[in-house]
């Protein structure tokens, strides 16, 4: 075998063999999975990844494919649907479409691009309890790591924002968000489908600056490659990677001091002691106060550095005081107490939509 063809087995093996070793075949093949697809190079790349890895399991593996028409772009958006519903059928997997109502759009309290995360996920977590999947896949890659690093990083974060796009995260009860793709560039998935001679369809939005992710990938990303000599994406990812290790040791010490604050627990939150709070540093107090919005399934994404100091300092001061947070959340102190409540369900920024907070979803 000569170069040529040992470069050419290398491209048409890596992406695979980076799938499996995120997410290895005996981790999913006993349970259906939904493949999200947009029909995007991203999410083409995945769906034929998958069929190449269920292909090799007997017996072979359910694959569900699941698209989403916002129905925002017209003509544009038809021929989407109509492309992933063809290519599902020539690739002999079903296929579940659906297009989102004109009404959806009257609640983006927080703008077009949460509002379509949230009811696109909406969707997949729909199909996967309909169908009994345990997994719904979804087609993020380095790129999308370092774009959302930079991302929060500009808009201020933690460690835990650092940690970026998590390969694996609940979406709801026995049903597991997956990303095995997140280790790959997204010009390798391009260059690989290429080379199995898979078309793919490319939405006009992307190439919109409007959206703040948008400059990140279009100017941002290419202005720092040519300062710095260097395309800088994969030590962004890396650094995410190294972030993601350290919050896990975090995140358990943040969870075993949590319990100490708390005194009463219900639905729509919680009371803290601040007489023990004071006792903590401010460090311990943003991270244990990070813990309770994890813990409760609070929506993170646009709290910024900014918010966390805040209300570690409301937390830890003898002072009443009340603050109104990103997501619905309030904080009230008063005396010894620390109340945080959340809206009712179905309200803005409720517990209703916190499955979906994350802020680099495609």
């Amino acid at each position: 075998m000569n170069g040529a063809d040992d470069d050419s087995g290398a491209l048409l093996s890596a992406p695979l063999e980076a799938l499996l070793m995120r997410w290895p075949a005996e981790r999913w093949s006993a349970h259906p999975s939904v493949i999200a697809v947009s029909g995007g190079a991203d999410s083409l790349a995945l769906l034929r990844l998958m069929v190449i890895a269920a292909g090799r399991i007997e017996p072979t593996p359910r694959l569900i494919v699941a698209h989403f028409d916002h129905g925002r772009r017209g003509a544009e958006s038809d021929g989407d649907r109509e492309f992933v519903e063809q290519t599902a059928a020539s690739l002999g997997l079903e296929s579940t479409v659906e297009r989102a109502a004109p009404s959806s759009w009257r609640s983006a309290r927080d703008g077009f691009e949460q509002r379509a995360r949230e009811l696109r996920y909406r969707f997949l977590t729909d199909v996967a309890q309909r169908s009994g999947a345990r997994h719904v896949v979804t087609a993020h890659t380095a790129d999308d790591v370092a774009e959302t690093v930079l991302f929060r990083l500009i808009r201020g974060t933690g460690i835990d924002g650092l940690a970026a796009i998590a390969p694996f995260r609940p979406l709801a009860p026995d049903i597991t968000l997956v990303r095995p793709l997140i280790d790959v560039r997204r010009d390798a998935l391009r260059r690989w489908l290429v080379a199995i001679d898979q078309p793919w369809r490319e939405d006009s939005s992307n190439r919109s600056l409007d959206p703040t992710r948008n400059r990140i990938r279009l100017e941002l990303l290419p202005l720092l490659t040519d300062i710095l000599g260097r395309d800088p994406t994969e030590a962004i990812a890396g650094l995410a990677r190294r972030a993601e290790e350290g919050a896990a040791r975090l995140n358990r010490l943040d969870e075993t001091i949590l319990e100490s604050w708390q005194v009463a627990t219900s639905e729509r939150g919680c009371e803290l002691d601040r007489g023990r709070l004071r006792q903590a540093s401010e460090a311990e107090r943003v991270g244990g106060l990070r813990a309770l919005w994890r813990r409760m399934g609070w929506p993170q994404r646009d709290l910024t550095e900014r918010d966390w100091r805040a209300l570690g300092a409301l937390a830890g001061s003898s002072e009443r005081g009340r603050l109104n947070l990103p997501g619905g959340i309030s904080a009230a102190a008063e005396g010894e107490r620390l109340v945080l409540t959340a809206p009712a369900i179905g309200g803005a920024g409720s517990r209703e939509s916190a499955s979906f907070d994350d802020s680099a979803d495609a």
